[in-house]
């Protein structure tokens, strides 16, 4: 054999492997506006992994195959800093230690994003490949809401004073013109 045969045999030998194991698990989330040092708490406290999991099994109960429709378990690995956000690898599994499926995983996400931001009080910006937006600040929508009444009442207030007090050129002019005349006409007479 050449060695450009056995380079195509290697090459071959090794899409085959990768194909095999193309199957992944873990996905990667991003939580708004957490730090690493924070986000490395939030991942020690059981609490915001059970409410995921809990998440996790009741969209499971619907929308999975068998291994998945019990309790899941949650696995948070590989805290990264991605400033504002930080992202954390997230793991699904059955009692039976069999994983759920990235495309499973981003899936329960996209449905049930809100109610794992609700439970964990935190804000999930994105998760995979699937991005749900970033949140907007309380105080900036109230902000951005009275400056939006504010111009718009200076508008209609400047509007009204226009039209209240509009100056007809032309009425001022011809009164003008006719008391010329008839001050000339005066003039004229005496």
């Amino acid at each position: 054999m050449t060695s450009n045969g056995v380079t195509a045999v290697l090459v071959l030998v090794t899409c085959l492997v990768v194909t095999c194991d193309a199957t992944s698990y873990g996905v990667s989330i991003s939580i708004y506006n957490v730090n690493t040092e924070k986000l490395t708490q939030i991942v020690a406290d059981s609490q915001f992994g059970d409410a995921i999991a809990k998440e996790a099994s009741t969209y499971c109960a619907e929308n999975c195959d068998d291994p998945f429709k019990g309790n899941l378990s949650v696995e948070l690995t590989g805290v990264i800093d991605d400033t504002p956000n930080s992202n954390v690898t997230i793991t699904i599994s059955s009692t039976s230690g069999d994983k759920l499926s990235v495309q499973k995983t981003e899936e329960m996400f996209e449905a049930r994003v809100d109610k794992i931001n609700e439970a964990t009080g935190q804000k999930i910006t994105k998760a995979g490949k699937k991005f749900f937006g970033i949140p907007a600040d309380n105080t900036t929508n109230l902000v951005v809401t009275i400056v939006f009444l504010l111009f718009t009442l200076v508008f209609f207030l400047v509007v009204l004073y226009l039209v209240r007090h509009k100056v007809n050129h032309e009425k001022e002019h011809y009164e003008e013109m006719k008391e010329r005349e008839n001050s000339a006409d005066a003039e004229i007479a005496t």
